[in-house]
């Protein structure tokens, strides 16, 4: 829950990795000049990984890098399941908007042409095609959460809209509508109503489990928009908030008395 932008990067045709490494060299120093600016707040150095050091990363649960090397991870379907495919090399660097929101992790990784899977239920491979020639990645970054989300979101974009300039094709799927439309006024109304909307069921729930935790939850404002997201949720559904929690305890299988 909450607004998210996914993204993914990719070369049109086939590069060098110096080529590569020249491309991301260029937005990591847009980034750096960001965060010079007060847009981000940590911006790593690229750093190139090789398929040696991808493994190695993936079993250090402590490294800093953990979550943008598993992001490196190409899922293949094959026989209606979902197959990671480690890449053969690739570069990155990770990014930070601030206090509450995810990281943004940016960079390009090569995967094999062709690898071999198991087929269920017997002894032998088959191989098959990953679908990816050229360098390519893919991320998400959740701004719902950050203390200045509109200015997390916007940076995730423009640094977007840079990879765009270096030549790179972009994949956006904006869940506020701020790649596509450029709205900033409706950007902003989306996160109100975005937090208004999880302000109120993180009441709900607390109601009923004293253990309750959500980021939204951390808010200077939480109480404030909860009763207001409360409020219009009574006036949409004409349900009280013991209404709500019967509901949901409904679904669950157990009752309210």
């Amino acid at each position: 829950m909450g607004l998210t932008i996914h993204y993914g990067l990719s070369t049109h045709e086939n590069r060098t990795a110096s080529e590569v490494e020249d491309i991301l060299s260029k937005l990591c120093e847009e980034a750096h000049q960001m965060r010079r600016e007060g847009l981000l707040t940590f911006v790593s150095n690229l750093r190139h990984f090789d398929s040696a050091e991808i493994q190695a990363e993936q079993g250090n649960h402590g490294s800093k890098w953990l979550w943008a090397v598993i992001q490196s991870g190409l899922q293949v379907i094959y026989q209606s399941k979902f197959i990671t495919v480690d890449a053969i090399e690739g570069y990155l660097f990770r990014t930070w908007f601030g206090s509450g929101c995810e990281e943004a992790n940016f960079g390009l990784m090569r995967y094999p042409a062709m690898i071999d899977v198991s087929v269920e239920g017997s002894d032998t491979k088959e191989h098959i095609a990953t679908g990816r020639t050229t360098w390519h990645w893919h991320s998400f970054c959740k701004t719902t959460y950050a203390v200045q989300p509109v200015q997390a979101h916007l940076s995730v974009v423009a640094l977007l809209d840079k990879a765009k300039e270096l030549g790179l094709d972009i994949e956006v799927n904006d869940e506020g509508g701020y790649w596509e439309h450029r709205d900033v006024v409706t950007l902003a109304r989306k996160f109100t109503s975005d937090a208004t909307m999880l302000s109120a069921f993180a009441a709900i729930l607390s109601k009923e489990y004293s253990d309750v935790q959500a980021p939204i939850m951390e808010r200077g404002d939480y109480p404030d928009l909860a009763e207001k997201g409360l409020t219009a949720w009574r006036a949409t559904t004409g349900q009280t908030t013991i209404d709500v929690l019967r509901a949901l305890s409904k679904a669950q299988g157990k009752a309210i008395e």
